[in-house]
């Protein structure tokens, strides 16, 4: 694709042909037509014939040209230069597309009329030639060194993306010079742009807006490397494409006012433009403006990454419409768009028809504030105050089937959340159940503490029970160091707005994966003692110290040891001594030689602690475990 974007000789994509070959710098998108038909009169000197070198030629251009060479061959360097300026005029007219340029340009170089990448390149090397008898003459000819520069770019294509901002910068140097190549840069810049436009147009749907990225290369002066980014919340919100189409028609301006040969492409040129625009408007994407489309305001969520966005309405056809949206983006997510106010039921519906058509994921769509750096000549550099701006982000959540059961994750795929979703990283199968007056957090082993609320459309509640779900998932995850993965429930009558802020609450503390059912089980009953609640509370309180003080890092496993010896015997405590012993045929081995007498907790220290032992040379250690 780069390539493309920088040769002229290359192929067009389909829909830059369908708006014609006024926007295709190709020397085979256009067929010849015979040069102007203009009356002039027989040129008797240099100067004079310098007069017919125009755009597009007359019929007198052709001789001007010949008679200008055979002075350029007898040592006259401003007739060389007047030639080969000439020629580089006329064969960016021809990539322009006007129809006269070419038949008058493979006339005066001597070559067979052709099409394709050699044919442009024969153009080149052949203009190129008369360059070179310039700068043979005078090195620094300002006008020939940038014709040369202009040329070797057209000749040599970009392979890799590192290269363009270099690339784009001479360009731009040689437009905002002022000398007689400024409005051939300027062209050159304007066709990269809408080259990269019309690819976009043609690419996979996901991929549009980082194709039309490539316009900030030749129209804004700071690189746009962040763009390009893998990870999405590093790159700064896309710019809009219609803006950036814009800035190509501020440069055809910059061309028409420049007193150069090829202002006389202005016109042909505009009215390209104007017939791009059309073709673009329904392939690009539109501008996707988070305070436009009413999003809930929430402090942080992940950068969304082009998924498929989808609206609830119509009703009647949101299977139809979440199908084609993962059809056509290829993609096993969609975006979901709801209001604040949407009863956030509906989101858990909309999740159940998702992923019957074949989301294994569903983002509920919000708006959260970017950090952003702005330099100077960025995009953004004007558009925002402060260092951040409000961007589209996506809360994700894998919804579960009436078993419980995340969708399958199909083989040979980048695992998503729902590859996450297991059972060692859900072993309490927790849900929080969002009510209009209540949350709470219940499982099939029990329950936790009723925790009050109202409902929160723009954050404020007479009682926000948000700080005391995160202390309540602080201890569940202090008592189950693995468990980072939870399953939401809302209830009927809770806003979206209320559910998104509860998402992201339980997302500061887990920070693992969330699932979407539409219930939450009955918990079993139990003795206090055995009860969800008195489990969080004696694990979250057990605690353990190593001696010596090179084993410290094996603390985190041990505790986990405890943790579940404490399940099965809430009292348990003491000091496990270990040593390392002789066992005859089987050499030095890690043994239990004084503390509780738990064979269970025992083998789990023994298998955690022994091999840290031999490595560090520890002969003996002990555990100290205090509930």
């Amino acid at each position: 694709m780069l390539a493309r974007m920088l040769r002229g000789a290359s192929s067009p994509s389909r829909l830059a042909h369908a708006v014609g070959c006024a926007l295709v710098a190709t020397l085979l998108s256009c067929g010849g037509a015979p040069h102007g038909t203009g009356a002039t009169s027989p040129a008797a000197s240099p100067a004079g014939d310098a007069t017919l070198l125009l755009l597009p030629p007359v019929d007198g251009t052709p001789d001007a040209l010949a008679r200008l060479s055979v002075r350029a061959r007898a040592g006259d360097t401003l007739a060389a230069w007047r030639t080969a300026h000439y020629l580089v005029d006329l064969f960016d007219a021809t990539r322009a597309g006007d129809p006269a340029a070419r038949p008058v340009l493979f006339e005066v170089l001597g070559l067979d009329d052709a099409t394709g990448a050699a044919a442009t390149d024969q153009v080149i090397d052949a203009i190129t030639t008369r360059i070179d008898v310039v700068l043979a003459a005078d090195r620094l000819h300002r006008g020939a060194v940038a014709a040369r520069l202009l040329l070797e770019q057209d000749r040599h294509p970009v392979r890799a993306r590192g290269e363009l901002f270099a690339r784009m910068t001479q360009l731009k140097g040689i437009a905002r010079s002022g000398g007689p190549l400024a409005a051939n840069a300027l062209l050159r810049l304007a066709d990269f742009c809408t080259r990269a436009l019309t690819d976009a147009a043609t690419a996979p749907p996901r991929e549009r807006r980082r194709r039309v990225a490539y316009c900030l290369y030749p129209l804004y002066d700071s690189d746009p490397e962040p763009y390009f980014a893998t990870d999405p919340a590093r790159r700064p919100p896309a710019p809009m494409w219609e803006e950036l189409l814009d800035g190509v028609a501020a440069q055809s301006r910059a061309v028409a006012a420049s007193g150069s040969r090829l202002a006389a492409l202005a016109d042909v040129h505009d009215a390209a433009l104007t017939t791009l625009r059309v073709a673009l408007a329904p392939r690009l994407p539109p501008h996707v403006d988070p305070v436009a489309l009413g999003l809930t305001r929430v402090p942080s969520a992940d950068a969304w990454d082009e998924s498929p966005l989808v609206a609830l309405e119509p009703a009647d056809d949101l299977d139809r419409r979440t199908a084609a949206a993962l059809a056509s983006h290829g993609q096993a997510r969609v975006a979901l768009l709801l209001a604040p106010g949407d009863d956030a039921t509906r989101l858990v519906a909309a999740a159940a028809v998702a992923r019957t058509a074949g989301a294994r994921v569903v983002e509920l769509t919000v708006a959260a504030p970017q950090a952003l750096r702005v330099p100077a000549g960025d995009y953004w550099a004007g558009r925002i105050t402060g260092d951040e701006v409000l961007r589209v982000a996506v809360l994700p959540l894998v919804p579960l089937d009436a078993s419980g059961l995340p969708p399958a994750t199909t083989p040979g795929e980048t695992p998503g959340p729902e590859a996450r979703f297991t059972a060692e990283r859900a072993r309490l199968r927790l849900h929080l159940v969002v009510g209009p007056t209540e949350w709470r957090l219940v499982a099939p082993s029990g329950a936790l503490p009723t925790l009050a609320a109202t409902p929160m459309l723009d954050g404020v509640a007479a009682k926000d029970p948000r700080a005391l779900l995160r202390t309540q998932l602080k201890a569940v995850r202090a008592a189950f160091p693995d468990e980072d993965s939870l399953i939401v429930v809302p209830q009927a009558g809770v806003p979206i707005a209320t559910l998104a802020l509860a998402l992201v609450a339980i997302r500061a503390e887990l920070g693992g994966v969330l699932a979407l059912a539409a219930a939450a089980p009955q918990p079993a009953p139990s003795s206090p003692m055995a009860g969800l609640a008195a489990r969080v509370e004696r694990r979250a309180r057990a605690a353990i110290t190593i001696v010596p003080e090179s084993l410290a890092d094996r603390t985190a496993a041990l505790r986990r040891c405890y943790q579940d010896a404490v399940d099965r015997n809430p009292g348990l405590a003491g000091t496990l001594t270990v040593e390392r012993k002789a066992l005859g045929a089987v050499g030095e081995q890690a043994v239990v030689t004084d503390g509780p007498r738990a064979p269970e907790l025992r083998r789990c220290v023994l298998d955690r602690l022994g091999p840290a032992m031999a490595k560090t040379g520890a002969r003996d250690a002990r555990v100290t475990l205090a509930p």
